[in-house]
C-alpha cells in the first residue's frame, strides 16, 4: 500500500525506534521512565493474557504484578498476535466481569472483590507452593501460584490434604515452602486481601466474583445469585460447590431460601461456626 517514498518513511522509523539490544537511545530512556512509574499507578487495571501468546510470557507477567498494584489478569484462552481476532468473545467476557466488581455499592463503599488483585484460569498445570499448618478454624493446607492463592483447603491431616491438593492440580509441580503470604493466609484468613488465582470454568469464576461481593456478616440465597448473574440457582449452587478457596472466597455466605445454612464443603458445623463470628464481628444479629 506504500507507493510513494514518502509514504514509507513511517514504515521505516518505526522499527528503527525499537530499543534493540538495550540501545539507550530516546524510546529506551522513555520505557526506562515509564517502567519507574508503573508502581505509582493507582488506577485498577487488567492484563488480558492469551495462550502461547507473542509477547508476555509467564516471567514477563510476574514481573508486571510486581510492579502494577492493582493489576488484575484474566486468561482469555488461546492467542497470538491478533487476538482481537482470534478470540474476540472472551476478550469480551473478560472485561465486563472485570468491570462489574468496580461498580460501587448503594454505601459509597467498593465491594470486597475490589479489595483484591484477581487472576483467573480455566485450568492451572505450572508450579505451586503450599504449606500446611493451623488456622483460627482449624488445619488447613494453603497453596500459591506465581499470580496469588489458589487452594484453601481445611483438612485434619496432612496427608489427606496433600492427596486433595494433587487431585485438585494432577499435572502441577507442588514445592512445600512456608512463605509469607501462605503463612499469612493461614494466621488471618479471614481478612487477607492478597492476590487471588481462580482457577475454574468462566461460569464457575463469574458466581466467584459474586461470592466476593457479599459483604461479611451477610449472606445471599442461591437464587440471589442466579438472578444477580442471570443464571438459575442450581448451576450457582454447583459452582459454589466447586469452590476451593474457603473463607477467601467466602461461599459460606450462600444460604437457601428457607433460611437453612445449606451444604458446605468443609462441613456445615464450620460453615455456621464462620457466619456466627462474621455477625458478632459486623454488629449483625442471626
Amino acid at each position: 500500500p506504500f507507493r510513494q517514498r514518502e509514504s514509507r518513511y513511517p514504515v521505516y522509523v518505526w522499527p528503527n525506534q525499537l530499543p534493540i539490544n538495550d540501545r539507550q537511545d530516546e524510546t529506551w530512556q522513555a520505557i526506562e521512565q515509564i517502567e519507574k512509574g508503573l508502581s505509582r499507578m493507582s488506577q485498577p487495571m487488567l492484563l488480558l493474557r492469551f495462550r502461547p501468546g507473542a509477547v508476555l510470557g509467564p516471567a514477563r507477567i510476574r514481573w508486571l504484578l510486581d510492579q502494577i498494584p492493582n493489576l488484575d489478569i484474566s486468561d482469555c484462552g488461546r492467542g497470538l498476535h491478533y487476538v482481537q481476532e482470534d478470540n474476540p468473545k472472551a476478550i469480551a467476557e473478560a472485561i465486563g466481569q472485570w468491570l462489574q466488581p468496580t461498580v460501587q455499592t448503594d454505601t459509597g463503599q467498593p465491594p470486597a472483590s475490589a479489595a483484591h488483585r484477581i487472576y483467573q484460569s480455566d485450568d492451572y498445570a505450572d508450579s505451586l507452593t503450599w504449606y500446611y499448618g493451623e488456622s483460627g478454624y482449624g488445619n488447613a493446607l494453603v497453596a500459591e501460584s506465581p499470580h496469588g492463592l489458589i487452594h484453601f483447603d481445611f483438612c485434619d491431616h496432612k496427608d489427606d490434604a496433600v492427596t486433595r491438593l494433587k487431585q485438585r492440580f494432577p499435572d502441577a509441580c507442588l514445592n512445600e515452602q512456608p512463605t509469607p503470604a501462605l503463612l499469612s493466609a493461614l494466621e488471618n484468613p479471614g481478612t487477607s486481601h492478597a492476590p487471588l488465582h481462580l482457577c475454574g470454568s468462566p461460569f464457575q469464576r463469574q458466581v466467584w466474583h459474586a461470592l466476593l461481593d457479599i459483604p461479611a456478616g451477610s449472606t445471599r440465597h442461591y437464587g440471589d445469585i442466579a438472578r444477580q448473574i442471570g443464571s438459575q440457582a442450581r448451576a450457582v449452587g454447583q459452582a459454589v460447590g466447586k469452590n476451593r478457596l474457603a473463607i477467601l472466597v467466602p461461599c459460606h455466605r450462600v444460604t437457601r431460601a428457607d433460611g437453612s445454612a445449606g451444604g458446605f464443603y468443609w462441613g456445615k458445623e464450620l460453615k455456621q461456626q464462620l457466619l456466627g463470628q462474621e455477625r458478632t464481628t459486623a454488629g449483625h444479629t442471626p
